[in-house]
């Protein structure tokens, strides 16, 4: 079937949305690939075909699959041990003080914008990832 020419009706009985479970999950997500391979500005059926399973299969994502909230701290940490790096190392490859990295991790300071928007540019994160999540602590 052409995906981009078909009526809403052809697509519903192609897609047939329902209601996510584990049995059909894959078949949905195999499904809403193939359509949002159809273009960057779907329109008309396609677009609303789309606007019907998108939200369905991530109610269920997020329903099996609950983002998971950590600290600035946390997440510097995280990093830190990924690495493979120990706090001093780290501190130089960031291009900041080792007594900043180990008083953050430490809990002694909080994580400042300036920081966070260094880590950010060096790590090529968001710098959010570290003040929005030290809103926590």
């Amino acid at each position: 079937m052409d995906l981009k020419s078909a009526t809403y009706i052809d697509l519903l009985l192609w897609s047939c949305p329902e209601p996510v479970t584990r049995g059909n999950y894959k078949r949905l997500l195999a499904k809403l690939d193939l359509l949002m391979m159809e273009g960057t500005r779907p329109k008309g059926a396609l677009r609303k075909i789309i606007s019907l399973l998108a939200p369905l299969l991530e109610e269920y994502e997020l329903r099996k699959h609950p983002p998971v909230s950590v600290s600035g701290r946390e997440a510097l940490a995280y990093i830190v041990e990924q690495r493979g790096e120990s706090r001093s190392e780290f501190a130089r490859a960031m291009g900041i003080r080792p007594q900043v990295v180990s008083n953050v991790l430490n809990g002694k300071r909080g994580i400042s914008k300036k920081l966070a928007a260094r880590l950010g540019e060096k790590l090529k994160l968001d710098a959010v990832v570290f003040l929005v999540a030290d809103l926590k602590e």
